[in-house]
């Protein structure tokens, strides 16, 4: 399965390609596409999220996530209250083939 940065990268190379045979109408196509994939790919990783959903998205306990907090390895972004985290700093814990973690 092709991943969304690839997808971006395949794309592009394909909007130069594009350009470059004179396709200039579809080359922007595709060109806005790739630019509207990296606006949303950007908001998602910024998303702050609490430790239940931090949990879900990493694959770590909510447990593991605190210590990583306390530790100062992962950042907590509330400014007082529960532990916040961005969806762009967290760990991602391995997944296996058949896509449980490990």
């Amino acid at each position: 399965m092709i991943g969304p940065s690839s997808l971006l990268d395949r794309w592009r190379a394909d909007a130069t390609a594009l350009r470059r045979r004179g396709a200039t109408g579809f080359a922007q196509l595709l060109e806005g596409c790739a630019e509207e994939l990296e606006a949303w790919l950007q908001g998602r990783e910024s998303e702050v999220l609490g430790l239940p959903e931090a949990s879900e998205e990493s694959g770590y306990s909510q447990e593991h996530l605190r210590r990583l907090v306390r530790e100062g390895i992962l950042p907590d972004v509330a400014t007082d209250g529960p532990i916040r985290v961005r969806r762009g700093d967290l760990p991602r814990k391995p997944r296996a083939r058949n896509g449980r973690t490990q």
